[in-house]
């Protein structure tokens, strides 16, 4: 997430919650291309952890195999008690091997979101607030094991932008797409190359701030004069 420029801001349950921000909500051209950049690294890094750590054994146990009627009734009880056996030093005794996999499930929504701090003397919460979280909600609630679901809006971005070649969409309920990108490049390259089209979109994102910094400077002189005329 960090490398796709995002930023994990919360965790709930076994769930968390990443968000790409714009420095700006204006509707002008250099914002609306940073939004859409946006969109795309947080489309890419959705399908990154999608194929990379889908199906990831997290945990191993070892519990004691029985061996008689008697031990596995005890072996049954303690493994609906939770008990794993950790002495591997007993070389006699045999062992079964318990594992468990990740599955992950991964929604993308855009738009305009708030986030506040409710803070107690003895206890803080930060929420998230706006539409853009019932989308995320109901996009990973129509994503399977190892998929990416975006929201409609999202979808209508991708759609016209050079990614949309490279990407293929299934449609689903309500406008939801889910979206997959066959033969993706390694992860490492994906990055490479978010993170060369963004420095490209800060360049000219500084070229138009400047004119537009040159062109308040000579507002404000124009007016200062035209205020020295009337005095």
């Amino acid at each position: 997430i960090k490398s796709f420029g995002g930023e994990v801001v919360k965790f709930a349950g076994d769930a968390l919650y990443a968000i790409w921000t714009c420095q700006t909500i204006e509707k002008s051209s250099a914002a609306m291309e940073s939004h859409a950049i946006n969109i795309e690294k947080c489309t890419a890094c959705a399908i990154a952890i999608s194929s990379e750590c889908n199906g990831y054994k997290i945990s191993k146990s070892y519990n004691r195999r029985a061996s008689s009627a008697q031990s596995e009734a005890s072996s049954v009880s303690n493994r609906a008690q939770g008990e794993v056996l950790y002495n591997f030093q007993d070389k006699s005794a045999e062992y079964e091997e318990r594992g468990a996999i990740l599955n992950v499930y991964c929604g993308v929504s855009e738009g305009i979101m708030a986030g506040v701090d409710v803070v107690s003397s003895s206890r803080a919460e930060f929420f998230l607030i706006g539409k853009p979280l019932k989308d995320v909600a109901q996009a990973e609630h129509l994503a399977g094991p190892g998929e990416a679901v975006v929201s409609p809006s999202v979808h209508k971005s991708l759609a016209n932008r050079r990614a949309a070649s490279d990407l293929a969409f299934t449609v689903l309920e309500d406008g939801f797409q889910r979206v997959l990108w066959p033969d993706h490049p390694p992860v490492s390259e994906m990055v490479s190359y978010y993170r060369d089209l963004e420095g490209k979109n800060s360049a000219t994102n500084e070229k138009a701030q400047l004119q537009i910094d040159r062109l308040v400077r000579s507002h404000w002189r124009l007016e200062s004069v035209e205020f020295s005329d009337l005095g």
